[in-house]
């Protein structure tokens, strides 16, 4: 097979119903996926969300699906990201995550947020190791399940320290509000330092 690569917002009728079909093949076992999936695929539909989808010969191997005014102000929101296994380890993930941060930074926005479940230590590692994010707080969550925790995690481009403190107690103050997810927020949780 010849190698034929491209990587492209999804815009079009055919690729909302494309990305929405390769979302729902690569479930991880988080809860209410597949309705999320269904309402993900119309918020890119509506411009409340955006994706980036990696193809090889015109196949769906990859994605990323964020929002530009999360809920946390002035973090790009990162959803989803996925590459198929075959194809991983040849940088889709991070040349289609480099387009995201270009268009935060052009944006204004002072840099990303994404989660992690606490069961993929090579993700987490990846997202450190090659994105250059850094854990939010000092111990897992748990964001979306009882016995599910999360690995919250952070990248700043703007680099001054009042800008990160404010922001960082921004994302901090912002899970912890009512209207969030979260399931037995432990007594001690702290930023990471």
């Amino acid at each position: 097979m010849g190698i034929s690569f491209e990587f492209r917002m999804v815009e079009s009728l055919q690729d909302f119903h494309r990305t929405g079909e390769y979302l729902h093949g690569q479930d991880l076992g988080y809860p209410r996926y597949h309705g999320w999936v269904d309402k993900t695929i119309h918020d890119i539909a509506s411009g409340k969300k955006r994706a980036i989808i990696g193809l090889s010969n015109g196949i769906i191997v990859g994605n990323i699906v964020y929002r530009m005014n999360g809920d946390v102000p002035g973090l790009v929101d990162v959803r989803n990201m996925r590459i198929h296994p075959a194809l991983r380890n040849r940088y889709f993930a991070k040349f289609m995550h480099k387009q995201v941060e270009i268009e935060a930074k052009n944006a204004g926005q002072y840099g990303l947020i994404c989660d992690v479940r606490e069961d993929r230590p090579d993700l987490a590692r990846f997202m450190i190791g090659s994105l250059g994010y850094s854990q939010l707080f000092n111990q897992p969550i748990n964001l979306y399940e009882e016995g599910k925790r999360d690995i919250v995690l952070v990248k700043f481009f703007k680099e001054t320290v009042e800008e990160s403190k404010g922001i960082i107690h921004l994302a901090k103050n912002k899970l912890f509000t009512a209207g969030q997810n979260l399931i037995n927020m432990p007594e001690n949780l702290s930023l990471a330092a």
